[in-house]
């Protein structure tokens, strides 16, 4: 069984080796990659599944029901591209379970992988913000947004209740799922509560302020009511200070890597699939540069087309562009591949001392 198991790590490790060094290089992850690696993997699921290890066949289905679900969510939301979806499918389904043990979780365990993942990426994020804030010689805290009107502070106030309370009642929703499952879930509840924070995050810029109050205050009769009824003792105590820990950094953390998200280039840089800053879209809709209107929503709609950035390139000089501004792209498969392989390290660590 070892045997096998060793060469579904193979796939994963390799398939993972490959997205990252063509998403640095080219920004993209290749389709045929992905699903030589996805048949492939499955073929060895099946063998490892139903002749060795049959016994993991329920917790290898939570996971990837888990990642699906978080996968679509994330695309839906552009949280980040398909590719990076397929990805984490792929590294789903290619880790065998039995290699879950160091983790005392019977139920969806991949969501500490994930969490593993989204806190480098973050970590970077963060940290590369600061550096290039230093480095223009402004104030971090004014960066993160410290200055803002009554109404930015009342926006900032609802939006955290909104959270907090949307993650609390969904962790009175996790508590029920698992009570009937043995086990320590406090490390499975912060890394869903990490996961429920950021697809929040993007749900809560589709939502105005109205919309959000009367959420919320719907909410807060739904956890006084569970408070009563004594099934808030699931989720509160230490780990529910834990839980809105994890928001207050996420959201931080979250604000902090959106800054310092743009790019200029000089106009014989522009390719095609690059995404053009709301501000530089609206001047070339403006000029008439091109003769369709590009979208200005600075999310994956918005990729520049061949066609696009040749019309684009070929007026640039007339109205006298010779820079642009860009939306920076971070890849992340290396995030993925990183967070992997620190998963694996904890497993191997793990297995080698017990």
């Amino acid at each position: 069984m070892i045997y096998i198991e060793a060469f579904m790590l193979a796939i994963v490790i390799f398939t993972l080796c490959v997205a990252t060094i063509t998403d640095f290089k080219k920004g993209v992850i290749p389709n045929k990659l992905l699903a030589s690696a996805g048949v492939i993997s499955v073929i060895l699921d099946v063998i490892y599944y139903f002749v060795f290890y049959d016994s993991g066949l329920g917790l290898f289905l939570s996971d990837v029901a888990c990642v699906l679900i978080v996968a679509i969510l994330f695309y839906a939301l552009e949280i980040w591209a398909a590719g990076d979806s397929k990805l984490l499918l792929i590294v789903a389904i290619g880790i065998p379970s039995r290699l879950y043990s160091f983790i005392p979780i019977s139920f969806c365990p991949i969501f500490i992988l994930i969490m593993v993942i989204f806190s480098l990426a973050f970590i970077y994020s963060a940290g590369e913000t600061i550096v290039r804030s230093i480095i223009d010689k402004r104030k971090i805290w004014k960066e993160i947004g410290f200055e803002f009107s009554a109404k930015d502070a009342l926006y900032v106030g609802i939006t955290l209740i909104f959270m907090v309370l949307s993650v609390l009642l969904c962790n009175v929703a996790i508590g029920f799922i698992l009570k009937g499952y043995e086990g320590n879930y406090v490390l499975l509840i912060l890394a869903a509560d990490f996961i429920i924070t950021l697809i929040l995050i993007e749900i809560r810029k589709k939502l105005s302020i109205k919309i959000m109050t009367v959420i919320s205050v719907i909410m807060l009769i739904a956890a006084i009511a569970f408070f009563w009824l004594e099934y808030f003792n699931l989720s509160l105590g230490s780990g529910g200070l834990l839980s809105i820990i994890v928001i207050l950094i996420t959201v931080v953390i979250r604000m902090l890597s959106g800054k310092y998200n743009y790019q200029e280039i000089s106009m014989d840089r522009l390719k095609s699939k690059m995404i053009l800053s709301m501000g530089s879209a609206i001047r070339i809709n403006m000029s008439h540069m091109i003769d369709s209107p590009l979208s200005v929503t600075e999310n994956r709609k918005a990729r520049l087309t061949q066609s696009q950035v040749d019309s684009i390139k070929k007026n640039a000089e007339k109205y006298g562009c010779n820079n642009i501004v860009i939306v920076r792209k971070l890849p992340f498969a290396i995030f993925i591949f990183i967070g992997t392989i620190v998963f694996l390290g904890l497993e191997g660590a793990y297995l080698w001392f017990i």
